[in-house]
C-alpha cells in the first residue's frame, strides 16, 4: 500500500487523475480515503497458504472479483493500470489486459510473487525493486518454443518507492554522521511470527549487561506487549531510559535516525527503508513467508555487506550476542554496513515508476 501511495501522490502532484482499486480489509480503505483518493472496492482475499475450503472456493471468488474489476474499469476508463503485487493486482491486472489497457506491474521483493508471475506475460511494462526478481520468467522467454506463449517485457530495476519522511531521515543521518557513546539498537519485532525475536532479544541484552553500553528500543507488536514484557522480567531487565519496549512506533523516521543498528524481519518495505536511511542491520527473515521471499531480500543486503542474515532456525542467544559484540568492538563495521546499504538505495524509484505510468498513458 505505502509504495503505491507514494506513486499516487507523485502523480496527483503533477496533475494526473488517480483512482485506486482495493479491498475494505486492513488499513488500505482508511488510509487511501484519508488521502482523498477515489477508491473502488472489489471482493477478493489471499489464496496461497490458506485452508482447503478457501482454496476450493477460490475459482468462484476470483471470477467475481474479475467481473467487478472489469465493471470498475469500464466505468473509470483508465489510460493505464499499475499493479503493485498482492491479491487485488490479480483480478485488476487481468481486467486491464482483457480490456486492452496498458498494464504495468511492479515487484517489491527479490523474488516475484505469484500474482506478478501470472501477470508477467500480460504486462507491457515490468518493473522490479531488485535485479533478478523475474529471472525465472525471463529465462522461459528465451526458449524459442515457449516464447510463442510467454511474451514478457524486459524487467526494469527501479527500486521501491519509500515514504518521504524516511527519505528525509536518510539525508539527516548522512549529515549528522553521529558517533554515539552507546550502541543504539532498534528492534522491529512486531510483524508475523515475531515471538522468536521478542524472546531472544532480552536474553541477549541480559548477557551483554552491564559490561557493554547498549541502548535498545524494542517494538514488539500490539498483540505481543504483555508477553514481551514478561520476557524482559524473566531476564531480570528493568525498563528505563536505555531500555524501551513499545507495541508500536508511530514515528519510524525518528526511530531510524536514532538507531545505529536495526534488528528486524526482511520484508520488502523494511529492506527498502533500511537502504534509504543507510543503517546497519541484522536480518531475521520470517520463515513462513510465501516463496521464502524474505530470505531472498536479506541475501541481497548480505551479499553487498549491508546486513547480516540469520535464518530463524539458526537464531539463538549465542549467535546474536556474538554479532552484537563484534559491532561493539569494531564500530567501523557499523559505518561500513551503513555505507553499503546506502549504496544499494535507488532514490528515484517513485519518479521512475510514475514516469513509466505516464509513458503508458500515451503509448
Amino acid at each position: 500500500m505505502f509504495p503505491a501511495l507514494s506513486i499516487a501522490e507523485y502523480l496527483l502532484a503533477n496533475g494526473v487523475d488517480v483512482e485506486w482499486l482495493g479491498t475494505r480489509a486492513g488499513l488500505e480503505a482508511k488510509v487511501v480515503e484519508e488521502k482523498k483518493i477515489p477508491i473502488h472496492y472489489i471482493s477478493i482475499t489471499g489464496i496461497r497458504g490458506k485452508k482447503l475450503s478457501t482454496r476450493m472456493l477460490s475459482p468462484f471468488r476470483i471470477s467475481i472479483a474479475l467481473m467487478q474489476s472489469i465493471i470498475k474499469m469500464l466505468t473509470i476508463r483508465p489510460n493505464c493500470v499499475l499493479g503493485m503485487g498482492g491479491f487485488v493486482t490479480g483480478p485488476g491486472g487481468m481486467a486491464a489486459w482483457l480490456l486492452g489497457k496498458h498494464l504495468l506491474i511492479h515487484e517489491q521483493n527479490a523474488v516475484a510473487g505469484f500474482t506478478n508471475q501470472l501477470l508477467y506475460p500480460c504486462a507491457k511494462t515490468v518493473m522490479q525493486a531488485f535485479p533478478g526478481a523475474f529471472e525465472r520468467k525471463q529465462k522461459l522467454t528465451k526458449n524459442i518454443f515457449l516464447r510463442q506463449f510467454i511474451r514478457g517485457a524486459r524487467a526494469l530495476t527501479v527500486g521501491n518507492p519509500v515514504r518521504q519522511e524516511i527519505i528525509e531521515c536518510g539525508h539527516k543521518k548522512r549529515e549528522e554522521k553521529a558517533v554515539h557513546d552507546d550502541l543504539r539498537i532498534l528492534v522491529l519485532g512486531g510483524s508475523l511470527g515475531a515471538q522468536a525475536i521478542n524472546e531472544v532479544i532480552p536474553r541477549v541484552l541480559a548477557k551483554l549487561e552491564p559490561g557493554n553500553c547498549v541502548s535498545v528500543r524494542h517494538q514488539c507488536g500490539n498483540k505481543n506487549i504483555e508477553q514481551t514484557l514478561a520476557f524482559y522480567a524473566d531476564s531480570k531487565l528493568a525498563l528505563n531510559e536505555r531500555r524501551e519496549v513499545v507495541p508500536f512506533i508511530n514515528d519510524m523516521a525518528a526511530a531510524y535516525l536514532w538507531a545505529d543498528l536495526v534488528i528486524c524481519r526482511a520484508g520488502a518495505i523494511t529492506i527498502s527503508e533500511l537502504l534509504a536511511v543507510g543503517v546497519a542491520s541484522i536480518l531475521l527473515p520470517f520463515p513462513g513467508a510465501v516463496d521464502d521471499h524474505q530470505t531472498a531480500n536479506a541475501r541481497i543486503l548480505e551479499a553487498a555487506g549491508a546486513g547480516i542474515l540469520i535464518p530463524q532456525d539458526k537464531l539463538n542467544v549465542t549467535a546474536l550476542f556474538t554479532i552484537i559484540c563484534d559491532f561493539i568492538s569494531n564500530p567501523k563495521k557499523l559505518f561500513d554496513h551503513a555505507s553499503s546499504a546506502k549504496s544499494l538505495y535507488k532514490p528515484d524509484a517513485t519518479r521512475m515508476v510514475a514516469e513509466s505510468c505516464l509513458r503508458g498513458c500515451y503509448a
